[in-house]
Formats: C-alpha cells, sequence, structure tokens
C-alpha cells in the first residue's frame, strides 16, 4: 500500500547504496530499509505520533532503529555530536521553571500545574523544554 508521503522509485535510487540489507547474520532484514524510510518520511510529514503510524511501515523499534542509525550517521559526517538522553529522564514530569518534579500525571493529562511555584505547563512543551537543557544539566552534575 503506497502513502502520498512515500518515495517513488525516481527518489529512492539516490540514497538507496547508503542502506545495507542488514538483518541478523546469515539473514536478510525482515523490513526493508526503503519501508523504514518511508515510515520515518509518513511521520515528519504528518506530524503524527509514532504509535498511529500505518502498520504497513512494520514495528516501531526497526523504525526508530534506523532513524537512530540515520542520525548517528548525520552527525558524524557533520563533525557534530549526537546528545541522547536517558531513558528514564522524567522531562514531560519536571518543571522546567524550578526544577520540582511532580508526581504521576494522569494518563492523557496535557497540561499541569506544579506543585511548587504554579507554573502552568503544557505536557510536550515542558518536555522539549527539559530535553533541549539536559546535556547542560548532565555538565553541572558532572562538575
Amino acid at each position: 500500500m503506497a502513502y502520498s508521503t512515500d518515495l517513488t522509485d525516481a527518489q529512492w535510487n539516490a540514497p538507496r547504496g547508503l542502506f545495507s540489507p542488514r538483518g541478523r547474520p546469515g539473514r536478510r532484514a525482515r523490513i526493508s530499509a526503503r519501508r523504514k524510510v518511508n515510515a520515518i518520511l509518513w511521520l515528519a510529514r504528518t506530524g503524527a505520533p509514532w504509535r498511529y503510524r500505518p502498520r504497513a511501515y512494520g514495528p516501531w523499534g526497526a523504525i526508530w532503529q534506523q532513524f537512530r542509525r540515520q542520525l548517528e550517521y548525520k552527525t558524524g559526517w557533520y563533525g557534530t555530536e549526537l546528545v541522547v538522553a536517558d531513558r528514564w529522564f522524567a522531562s514531560s514530569k519536571t518543571c522546567s521553571d524550578c526544577g520540582v518534579r511532580n508526581g504521576e500525571p494522569k494518563r492523557g493529562q496535557a497540561t499541569w500545574v506544579c506543585p511548587s511555584c504554579g507554573a502552568k505547563h503544557d505536557r510536550d512543551l515542558n518536555a522539549a523544554t527539559n530535553l533541549a537543557r539536559w546535556p547542560t544539566l548532565q555538565l553541572e552534575a558532572a562538575a
């Protein structure tokens, strides 16, 4: 099934050589690199959350791994560093103003008010702010 965001054959021929047919040793990959790239493009162009991707693109883990591998490759190519936040960093639960960690917010709760400073936070924007500050916080903690 083709989506409007999928690469055409002509568009795929240019970057095709950059992707190896990886899989387990001795096996071909179950999901082609083209399907993974199409899934990443669909997610980027639609702005939809990962969980809403069409099932035709394959499992989330395979798509995420391909996206991460491309980020690592590009940062090395441009001479920059890829900073990856800790998986368990509470980016959406921590107040970006005062640093106090909010308890467990209710599922689906988009906004919350900090119990310490009273700042009202959008969960996604707060997480983005905290993740942007994460490398600086790690350097400060190490010093």
